[in-house]
C-alpha cells in the first residue's frame, strides 16, 4: 500500500487523521514526519504538521478483508431500501386512485388497456385497477 499524505495542526492530529482514515489504531500505522509544523508568531505564519502515512504491511490483509464487509454491508442496505420503496410506490399509486373521479379513473383504465372501462362504476374501476 502506498503512503497517503495527511496534515493538521499538530502530528498528533495528523497521525490521528490517519488513524481514521484507514480505521486502524496508531501502533499499526506506519508513518514519517514531513513537516513537523509551526505555530507561528501570534498565528501569523502558521504551518501545519504533514505526515505520510500507511498501514503496515502484516496488517494489510485484515484492512482489506474489512473493507470488503463494509461493501458487502453497504449492498445489502441498499437492497434493504429499495425493497420498501416499492411497497410504498405502491401503495401511494392506490392512494391515489382512491382519490381520482370517476372521470380520473376512466382515463386511467384506458391507460392501462382495461376491457370495458366505460360500463364500470367507481368500485368497479379501482378494482380492476389494483
Amino acid at each position: 500500500m502506498d503512503y497517503m499524505e495527511f496534515s493538521a495542526k499538530t502530528v498528533n492530529d495528523a497521525i490521528t487523521e490517519a488513524c481514521t482514515h484507514f480505521v486502524v489504531e496508531s501502533s499499526k500505522l506506519d508513518y514519517e514526519v514531513v513537516e513537523e509544523g509551526s505555530s507561528g508568531f501570534l498565528g501569523i505564519g502558521s504551518k501545519n504538521a504533514v505526515i505520510k502515512a500507511r498501514v503496515k504491511e502484516e496488517n494489510e490483509e485484515a484492512i482489506l478483508a474489512a473493507e470488503e464487509v463494509k461493501k458487502e454491508e453497504k449492498k445489502e442496505v441498499k437492497e434493504e431500501k429499495k425493497a420498501p420503496a416499492k411497497k410504498e410506490a405502491k401503495k401511494e399509486e392506490t392512494k391515489s386512485l382512491n382519490d381520482m373521479n370517476l372521470t380520473e379513473l376512466k382515463e386511467e383504465a384506458k391507460n392501462r388497456g382495461v376491457k370495458g372501462y366505460s360500463k364500470m362504476k367507481k368500485d368497479e374501476l379501482l378494482e380492476a385497477l389494483k
